[in-house]
Order: structure tokens, then sequence, then C-alpha cells
């Protein structure tokens, strides 16, 4: 089982959304982020010069099997491509899962 998390600008959440749905990937996690950005921006707020060094960003959270790992990563890439394919996808290995409910564990918790 691998654990992947996308960092992505927000105005590419619908289509990163849209593909892993078309995917069958209908389990997943999104929360907003903050991220650093390459060079900082000087804008005027309230008449005082600020310095912008983070900027809104999404970090999408999936947990796959290994087998669907690839047809994951594909759909975040088509779906992220569409608004300028800025981001970063991250994959680790997940050792292990658990549902609460019923107490069953590994690719079956999936």
């Amino acid at each position: 089982m691998k654990f992947v998390v996308a960092i992505l600008r927000p105005e590419q959440l619908h289509s990163v959304k849209e593909e892993l749905m078309h995917a069958q990937i209908e389990q997943f996690t999104v929360t907003n982020a903050l991220g650093t950005v390459p060079r900082a921006e000087q804008r005027m707020y309230r008449g005082v010069a600020q310095r912008v060094s983070l900027k809104q960003r999404i970090r999408v959270e999936l947990a796959v099997r290994d087998a669907d790992l690839e047809i994951a990563l594909e759909a975040l890439r088509r779906g992220a491509v569409e608004h300028g394919g800025h981001g970063k996808v991250f994959v680790t290995e997940l050792v292990d899962v658990m549902t609460l409910w019923n107490g069953e564990r590994g690719s079956r918790a999936l």
C-alpha cells in the first residue's frame, strides 16, 4: 500500500477531483495549506509594503493499493496539467491501515 500526498494550486482542485473520480479513486482528503514560493513578492497592504513568501495551496491525500498507484498518479497528473501542471506529488510506503468501526486491516480497509 502507498500513501500519496499532492500539493497543488487551488484552481487545480476541481479537475484533479474529477480525474480521480473518473479513475474510480473516490476516497481522498483535501486540506488547505500554505507553501513557499521561489521568489517572494512585494505587496502593499493598507499602505505598508509586505513581503509575501507563502501562497495558498491544496493538499490532497490518498491511500492506494500498490496495483492502483500508477492509475492514481496519472489521474493527479492529468488533472493538474489542465491548469498549468504546477505542484508536487509525494509517495511513501503505507505500513498498515485499520477501519475503526469493523477492525478490518491492510488493503481490505482501503
